[in-house]
């Protein structure tokens, strides 16, 4: 059972709000970490630049000189290693730095970045000093001075602090990335969700057994969307042809053959009831292949035209007298009785169009076929000429009651309307070939009531 699908739930919605979200998280903590790295580095280069003239003036003074609180001098290489634990003491000039436990043991100096994140990530070192080394000269031994920065370090002493406005900062970043998620999602899916609605409606119409006109990128922007909607209005607009081209097939094809199939079926019940040496079945024998040749150009013309409208290539010069004459004797042969009189007049000799043959004889077919058909008498006059622009041209007149869309249009013909019912295909089909071809075509009431029908062809040989 082919029933319309349910509306999708907001997956992708929700995806981009998601994938929003987590970005404006990750932005958020990679900021925090790195502000707060920042932050660390600074303190660091700001307590290097004050620590490092004290330490380098506490180490040239007399050792009998009060130390700044916080600071330790030690004269023996020693007394240090016993005191915080050191493995091997710096005796490289200049300040180092140092990381010790609570109680200021185990303490390790990092040679480079990589120590420095081990420490701050995995070991329990929390505790930072600064050591300056002093070497000694001919004057003073070398001296080794350390200082506790547990009371110099501001982001220890306002960490607390520091942690609220980080938070502050994430939770705000976090509601606005919210906000914008739900902003960009609405505006980024707006065209998307119009699109899919539109679709949508063209699937009630196609359930409902029609084919929607309305296209689907009207009013969109010229996006990738855009660009969307526009190849489905295309492929609607080629599978609306396509049906449309399959009804006309098979109208078509009913409508052009039954003359055909008509015409063999009288010729064979006329041979079973003559004898096996009578002359006229040669005549019906003839009858019979030309209507059967006649199928088949039908076939290949129909069957032409069914694949996108693509024409058949010219066959030859047409003589549109010979063309005309054959299909009127056709006419005149399955309705040997009909009142009808049609006279085929050449006002230019052997007038010929370079033209696919079977569709002069369809476009002929239908309008002589239609004046047998809802004429019950009078008179069918075709004429071939030139015009002046040497444009070949069939004229097609009769004076029956004229064709529905003239009375219509303001009753200017006369007789009813209604009774002639079954114009429609044929001239339908006379129609589209004419604007295959190119060719012209006027159909106009006739004064005195019948119509009047015009088809020019172009590209004309007079013989």
């Amino acid at each position: 059972m082919n029933t319309l699908p349910d509306r999708p739930p907001p997956r992708l919605a929700s995806r981009i709000r998601l994938l929003m979200v987590g970005l404006a998280t990750a932005v958020t903590l990679v900021s925090n970490l790195g502000g707060w790295l920042i932050l660390i580095e600074a303190e660091d280069v700001v307590q290097d630049t004050y620590i490092k003239a004290l330490l380098h003036h506490v180490a040239l003074c007399d050792e009998n000189d009060p130390m700044p609180p916080g600071v330790v001098r030690f004269n023996d290489a020693g007394a240090l290693e016993s005191r915080h634990g050191l493995k091997a003491v710096p005796m490289a000039a200049g300040l180092h730095d140092l990381f010790a436990d609570e109680e200021g043991r185990r303490a390790v100096i990092p040679r480079d970045l990589s120590d420095r994140f081990r420490i701050w990530l995995m070991d329990p070192r929390e505790r930072e000093y600064r050591l300056w080394f002093e070497p000694a000269d001919g004057t003073r031994p070398a001296v080794w001075v350390v200082a506790d920065l547990k009371d110099r370090e501001f982001s220890e002493t306002n960490l607390a602090g520091v942690q609220a406005w980080l938070i502050v900062l994430a939770a705000g970043i976090l509601l606005a990335s919210l906000l914008a998620s739900a902003v960009i999602t609405r505006w980024a899916l707006r065209p998307m969700l119009a699109l899919a609605e539109r679709v949508r409606a063209r699937e009630v119409e196609r359930k409902a057994g029609r084919l929607g006109k309305a296209t689907l990128a009207e009013g969109l922007p010229d996006d990738e969307i855009g660009f969307l909607a526009r190849v489905l209005d295309a492929h609607h607009e080629r599978l609306h042809e396509a049906l449309e081209r399959e009804w006309r097939f098979i109208a078509d094809c009913s409508h052009e053959l039954r003359t055909p199939v008509t015409i063999l079926k009288g010729a064979a019940s006329l041979l079973r009831e003559l004898p096996p040496q009578a002359e006229s079945r040669e005549r019906l024998l003839a009858r019979i292949e030309r209507s059967v040749r006649r199928m088949e150009r039908l076939i290949q013309t129909f069957l032409m035209l069914a694949r996108e409208n693509r024409l058949p290539e010219p066959s030859d010069d047409v003589v549109l007298a010979e063309v005309v004459h054959e299909v009127t004797d056709e006419w005149r042969g399955l309705h040997a009785s009909h009142a009808l009189v049609v006279e085929v007049r050449e006002e230019t000799p052997r007038v010929a169009v370079r033209c696919h043959r079977e569709s002069v004889a369809v476009l002929a077919h239908n309008l002589v076929g239609n004046a047998f058909a809802h004429l019950t008498g009078g008179r069918l006059e075709i004429v071939i000429s030139l015009d002046p622009g040497g444009v070949a041209t069939i004229r097609f007149e009769d004076d029956g009651p004229g064709l529905p869309e003239f009375a219509a249009g303001g009753g200017k013909t006369s007789g009813n309307p209604t009774a002639n019912p079954g114009y429609g295909l044929g001239l339908s089909l006379v129609d589209r070939l004419c604007a295959l071809h190119g060719w012209g075509i006027v159909k106009r009431p006739r004064p005195g009531g019948g119509t009047w029908i015009v088809v020019s062809l172009p590209s004309p040989t007079a013989g």
